[in-house]
């Protein structure tokens, strides 16, 4: 594992996906996401099951906490 690794949490990773990640942080997230493919597919992921939560339930703001 290495230091960037240790850097970034789960938490980084979806506040990176539901937009919530600051401005700064999320182009310093972005910088190490082009290291890591892996990540890159699993927010891909979950990017397609928030679109389809979105269509089958309305609005995020229904659904979200």
């Amino acid at each position: 594992m290495s230091a960037d690794d240790k850097k970034w949490s789960e938490e980084d990773l979806h506040a990176y996906i539901d937009g919530q990640m600051h401005r700064d942080r999320r182009c310093e997230y972005e910088k190490y996401l082009a290291t890591r493919p892996d990540l890159l597919r699993r927010i891909h992921s979950y990017q397609l099951q928030i679109g389809e939560m979105f269509r089958a339930f309305g609005s995020a703001k229904d659904w979200r906490s």
